[in-house]
C-alpha cells in the first residue's frame, strides 16, 4: 500500500518517508544499477525509490499506463517520459535498443504507441529493429498512435514511399539536435531513393536490348508523379526550415553583438 523513499539507492538505506498507493511522484536521475530513481520526499529532501521490488513487483508506473509492468525496463521508461537525454545515455552505455518488456513490446513499439517522436528518431538512429513483433503479432508501425507517427517511422526505417507532409509534421514537432538528426536521416533517404530511381532510368546495353527488347508502348521505369511530388514537397520544407534556422542564428548573433556593445558603453 506504500512505497518507501530511502536516503540512498539501497534497501538497507535509511527510510526517509513513504508514498502511499496512488500518489504522483516526480522522477529524476537513475542510479548506476537502473533500479532506483531519485525523487523529492514530502519534506523536500532528495531521496531514492526502488522501481521493481524482488518480492512485491513493480512499485511505480508511468502515469500514461493503466497498469504496472514488471520488470521496469529503463529504455521503455525513458521513452514513456519522452526523455531523450536518458535514452541516449542508456544507448551509449550499451543497453539493448530492442529489449522487450513484459508485454513483448520494444522501446520503438512503445514510442510508436504513445506518439513519442523524439525517442522514435533516437531509437531508429541507434539501429532499433522496426520488424519485431509483440504478443499480437504487430510491429511498431502497426501500433503507431497516428498516421503522423506512422509516416515518421516509415521514413526513418524503410526505403518505401511515405507521406512527406505527415512526416514533416512529425519533424516540426521536434526540437534541437533530435530535429536535426531526423532531417538528416530523411534527407539521406531521399538521396538514396533518387539514386536508385536514376539507375532505373538508365538505358540497357545493346546486347540486353536484343535479348529482351522493351515491348512497344511499355512505360519507362522511374518514380511515380506522386512520389516525385512528395519528395519535392519535403525538400522544399527542409529548405524553409534551414533558412529559418539561419535567420534565427543571425538574429541571435546580432543580439549578442548589441549586448556586448552595451556592456562596453556601460563600462
Amino acid at each position: 500500500e506504500a512505497a518507501v523513499v530511502r536516503a540512498a539507492p539501497s534497501v538497507g538505506a535509511v527510510a526517509q518517508s513513504k508514498e502511499m498507493k496512488g500518489a504522483i511522484v516526480e522522477m529524476f536521475d537513475w542510479d548506476e544499477t537502473r533500479q532506483w530513481r531519485s525523487v523529492y520526499d514530502r519534506n523536500h529532501r532528495v531521496g531514492w525509490m526502488l522501481l521493481d521490488h524482488p518480492e512485491f513487483g513493480a512499485l511505480l508506473r508511468p502515469r500514461c499506463l493503466p497498469y504496472q509492468v514488471r520488470p521496469v525496463e529503463p529504455m521503455v521508461a525513458a521513452v514513456l517520459e519522452a526523455d531523450v537525454r536518458w535514452l541516449k545515455d542508456f544507448i551509449k552505455a550499451g543497453m539493448d535498443v530492442n529489449v522487450k518488456d513484459a508485454g513483448e513490446r520494444t522501446p520503438l513499439m512503445v514510442a510508436a504507441e504513445y506518439g513519442r517522436h523524439g525517442p522514435i528518431v533516437v531509437l531508429c538512429a541507434a539501429g532499433a529493429d522496426p520488424g519485431l513483433y509483440n504478443f499480437s503479432d504487430q510491429t511498431a508501425a502497426d501500433v503507431a498512435k497516428s498516421q503522423v507517427t506512422k509516416a515518421l517511422i516509415q521514413a526513418l526505417t524503410t526505403d518505401k514511399h511515405f507521406d512527406s507532409e505527415l512526416c514533416q509534421e512529425a519533424i516540426e514537432s521536434l526540437g534541437g539536435d533530435v530535429r536535426e538528426l531526423a532531417e538528416d536521416m530523411v534527407g539521406r533517404k531521399i538521396t538514396r531513393m533518387r539514386f536508385f530511381q536514376s539507375q532505373d532510368r538508365k538505358p540497357a546495353t545493346s546486347e540486353a536490348k536484343k535479348a529482351a527488347p522493351r515491348p512497344s508502348g511499355a512505360p519507362a521505369q522511374g518514380p511515380s508523379a506522386d512520389e516525385e511530388d512528395d519528395m519535392a514537397k519535403l525538400e522544399e520544407a527542409h529548405e524553409k526550415a534551414r533558412q529559418e534556422a539561419e535567420r534565427i542564428a543571425a538574429k541571435l548573433q546580432r543580439y549578442r553583438a548589441e549586448a556586448a556593445e552595451a556592456e562596453v558603453n556601460a563600462a
